[in-house]
């Protein structure tokens, strides 16, 4: 899997509620553990992943509203929630480090106030 965007990936028509329109259930953190004004946490903008198992290199924007990820059997869409979870802190595994290269990377861009959280791996 490579390139700047991953097929299967959009948002839905018209808008609706995202995770980012109501509080998380159980908390009020913003991702991180920082506190977002009026107790709601970030939207998750962007989503990059490189050297992660079989994900050479792949940069995905979310938009508003729900965003969906489809794909065939074997085509990385549980990678991509791994690799949302490692940026969040999930413990990682040596072995998801794609074949011939030493480290992954993953980066997570949250909309969050008063300034964006980037959450790196």
């Amino acid at each position: 899997m490579s390139g700047d965007a991953a097929p299967g990936v959009g948002a839905g028509p018209g808008g609706g509620a995202g995770p980012g329109d109501a509080p998380a259930p159980g908390g009020d953190a913003a991702p991180g553990g920082a506190q977002a004004p009026g107790g709601v946490p970030g939207r998750l903008l962007e989503l990059a992943v490189a050297d992660l198992a079989l994900i050479e290199r792949v940069r995905i924007p979310f938009a508003d509203g729900l965003n969906v990820i489809t794909g065939e059997t074997g085509a990385g869409k549980s990678l991509l929630i791994d690799a949302l979870g490692l940026a969040l802190g999930a413990r990682a595994d040596p072995g998801l480090v794609r074949h011939g290269t030493e480290t992954a990377r993953v980066e997570a861009l949250f909309d969050r106030l008063p300034e964006p959280l980037v959450c790196v791996r």
